[in-house]
């Protein structure tokens, strides 16, 4: 359609502003360029409005699965007091066998959950600093599970950390005959052996009874006595053996050296090796089985060692040892 000729005349006219014309036509609310910017604009608000509380709902909900972590110590602490309190019923001969096993259960599970706590936080703060600092309260919540296990029968304790269950294997098709395996590698030697129980000690020195079982299974299979390792582990061992009943006499206030029926089978597997070398070795044998048996800490070991105060010459080096040895075994036991 050709304009007409009033607009033409007013195209003509001096002034008129060909831009501002426009312009105006376009800011016309009944323009249909302007109606749906603005319908653009209000959609944008209404989804923006919309979708706001799923954003913040799906926000709190990534917070309740992973909550930032904090310190752990005073709920620690408070999980160890409330276990100590179950870890004395749980020592206490006068209550029933049922109500000490409760005990150790009740004490066992608060235990657990602190040292879940340490662990967490020290898998993300593994400072030296944050190692030294959470040591005491680690050792002592460590310590208490080590006797309770004791104290507990085959069982009645689940292990920390908890194994990994063993997933279920469907049966595949059958196989040819597999090929000749290949030859078994060298096994570790005691000084790699004794290198990765060091590695261990680095990163979890409040672990004090996981650190006592690997020596003691080190000193078991490396029986070697006049091995630098050997005797590195068995003072280790015997330093480790401290700390735990320090933690028992603290607890409870009573001679962990007194309880019966305690060593394990390496325990005794170990007075037995070291007895042997007690009676019929050399001299600077007999004298380190006679240290290394007072390192244990086992009332077992008083026999082998009496018998050897008996035999040997007063003021010789193995008596001596044997002496001290006596002395360190110490307890109601010896």
């Amino acid at each position: 359609m050709r304009p007409s000729s009033k607009a033409r005349e007013g195209r003509n006219q001096p002034g008129f502003n060909r831009r501002a014309t426009r312009l105006d036509w376009m800011q016309q609310p009944s323009n249909p360029v302007v109606i749906l910017a603005r319908a653009q604009r209000a959609a944008c608000v209404v989804l923006v409005i919309l979708l706001l509380p799923l954003l913040v709902a799906r926000e709190a909900t990534a917070q309740e699965e992973n909550p930032p972590l904090s310190d752990p110590l005073p709920e620690a602490t408070r999980l160890k007091d409330e276990a100590r309190v179950f870890f004395n019923q749980a020592g206490n001969t006068d209550l029933s066998p049922k109500a000490r096993k409760g005990a150790r259960k009740e004490a066992y599970a608060r235990l657990v959950q602190a040292r879940i706590l340490l662990d967490a936080w020290l898998e993300a703060h593994g400072e030296e600093s944050e190692l030294e600092r959470l040591d005491d309260i680690y050792v002592d919540i460590a310590g208490m599970m080590y006797w309770l296990r004791k104290d507990s029968v085959i069982g009645e304790l689940p292990p920390y950390p908890p194994a990994d269950p063993e997933e279920p294997s469907e049966p595949g098709p059958e196989l040819p005959e597999p090929p000749e395996p290949p030859k078994p590698p060298e096994p570790p030697s005691p000084a790699e052996v004794f290198a990765k129980i060091r590695d261990y000690e680095q990163k979890f020195p409040g672990d004090v009874p996981g650190l006592h079982g690997r020596y003691k299974r080190f000193l078991v299979d490396f029986p070697d006595t006049a091995a630098k390792e050997y005797e590195a582990a068995a003072m280790r061992l015997a330093e480790l053996d401290q700390r735990l009943k320090d933690v028992y006499r603290m607890s409870r206030d009573d001679d962990p050296d007194s309880l019966k029926n305690v060593d394990d089978a390496d325990v005794l597997k170990l007075i037995r090796q070291l007895s042997g070398d007690l009676e019929k070795g050399s001299e600077p044998v007999r004298e380190r089985a006679a240290r290394f048996l007072g390192g244990l800490g086992s009332g077992e070991a008083a026999g082998p060692l009496m018998h050897a105060l008996k035999k040997e010459e007063a003021g010789s080096p193995v008596f001596d040892a044997a002496a001290d040895a006596l002395a360190r075994v110490g307890g109601r036991r010896a």
